[in-house]
């Protein structure tokens, strides 16, 4: 015992808790600058240039702030002789205020131009012109370059009319014709997904979620297809469907059959 205790050496003393200076933690305290002039809060202005209030606590926003334009109820309001009421009411008509302000800000930011505005096609009526007279032709050569090497052309013979459908980015074509023949492809890229003959009458076509699936409105019913041509599921319920649209924020594909109904 005693050699362990001479090689432990000599007991050292417990070691103390630091004490702060409460004076070195109060740095962060306002700084007075005399009479008349305002007070600095060092914290406020070391997070000013990276922070950023929502519009909300916009000063000209605040029902109670000390903006030039701030929210306040309608006149009608101090009319009503409840104090509870009339509180409750003029919340209300300040919050519907903001609410709209808001929303004001939120259209404008979205309608805004991205890149030097947005296109599109102005026609004369009153001399009887229409968007859809306009041709191919013309609008070939009023785009820019860019735009117009975009065109391409699709020559089918003996198939008979086209049913076609664009995925929601607008990349990739489905067609179908009213005699069978279906295909899925990238336009962009130029490739081919797939291409089969069903050899029955085709009435409709639709994308699915993306371009991995499409439904194709048949003769008797509703087939579901992936990218390869390859057939998913068959429809029973969808009875002679002749038009198809798919909602895709809800996931359902909605059909019109023959038989007076809708699925």
């Amino acid at each position: 015992m005693d050699a362990l205790l001479a090689s432990a050496g000599p007991m050292r003393p417990p070691k103390r808790k630091r004490s702060f200076n409460k004076k070195a933690t109060a740095a962060h305290k306002t700084v007075e600058r005399g009479e008349g002039k305002e007070a600095i809060d060092p914290t406020h202005h070391s997070i000013l240039g990276r922070t950023r209030l929502p519009s909300s606590f916009h000063a000209r926003n605040l029902a109670t702030g000390a903006g030039d334009e701030p929210l306040r109820p309608d006149a009608a309001v101090g009319r009503i002789a409840d104090k509870k009421l009339r509180a409750k009411v003029a919340r209300t008509d300040v919050a519907t205020k903001r609410a709209k302000a808001e929303r004001m800000d939120v259209n404008e930011w979205l309608n805004a131009p991205l890149s030097g505005g947005q296109g599109g096609i102005e026609v004369d009526e009153e001399e009887g012109e229409r968007t859809w007279r306009v041709g191919q032709d013309e609008i070939v050569k009023e785009v820019g370059v860019a735009s117009s090497s975009k065109r391409f052309d699709l020559k089918f013979d003996g198939f008979g009319p086209y049913k076609v459908d664009y995925t929601r980015n607008g990349r990739h074509l489905a067609i179908a014709s009213s005699k069978g023949h279906v295909a899925t492809f990238d336009w962009q890229a130029g490739k081919l997904h797939s291409e089969i003959q069903l050899k029955e009458a085709v009435r409709d076509i639709k994308f699915l979620q993306s371009e991995s699936f499409f439904a194709v409105a048949q003769k008797k019913y509703v087939f579901i297809y992936d990218q390869n041509g390859v057939e998913l599921h068959k429809l029973k319920h969808h009875i002679d469907p002749t038009h198809m649209e798919f909602l895709p924020y809800h996931y359902l594909l909605a059909t019109v059959v023959s038989t007076n109904g809708v699925y």
